[in-house]
């Protein structure tokens, strides 16, 4: 399944936007950190403009250390604690945790990519900050998951609009 969520993201004109779903226990923080890695690979090799910087947005820094966690076992590097955490590569990428619990703190920066973890869990709010942070890229992407049973800001609602031809350039 992979190769169709690549494919979606081949074309960002097309597609910017990923929502993934499934239940408790099914591997969405694993599957969002490894493509928070493999999609920062990609970017380094193909775009103009190195990226700079990448955001993990949790509702709470909990939701968000999951995937950092998984992110930097698949670069072999662990590093922070349950709060805010970042890690800066060789190459000076910054990715950053951000908590969604006061989503003024989801502005300033325009970071070239976005992992929702648990992003069911999100407010109406937070997700309209986060699709605002990287409208300001024309390369920038954002990629959530979650589950339909935790659903409290309009998850499932999203996850709808992704199953089927839009404008918004979003895919599920």
């Amino acid at each position: 399944e992979w190769v169709s969520v690549f494919d979606d993201f081949a074309d960002l004109q097309y597609c910017n936007k990923f929502i993934a779903a499934g239940g408790e226990g099914s591997a969405k923080s694993h599957d969002a950190g490894l493509f928070l890695v493999a999609r920062y690979m990609y970017d380094m090799l193909t775009l103009e403009r190195k990226p700079k910087l990448y955001w993990i947005i949790g509702a709470d820094y909990e939701d968000a250390y999951k995937e950092f966690t998984y992110a930097f076992e698949f670069l072999e590097v662990v590093r922070g604690g349950r709060d805010q955490c970042i890690l800066t590569t060789n190459d000076g990428v910054e990715i950053r945790t951000i908590s969604a619990k006061d989503e003024t703190k989801i502005a300033r920066e325009e970071p070239d990519g976005i992992i929702g973890a648990e992003a069911s869990r999100w407010s109406a709010e937070a997700f309209r900050r986060s699709i605002g942070r990287i409208a300001r890229l024309p390369y920038a992407w954002f990629f959530a998951s979650g589950s339909f049973e935790s659903d409290e800001g309009g998850f499932h609602a999203r996850f709808e609009v992704g199953q089927g031809d839009n404008s918004q350039r979003l895919r599920s």
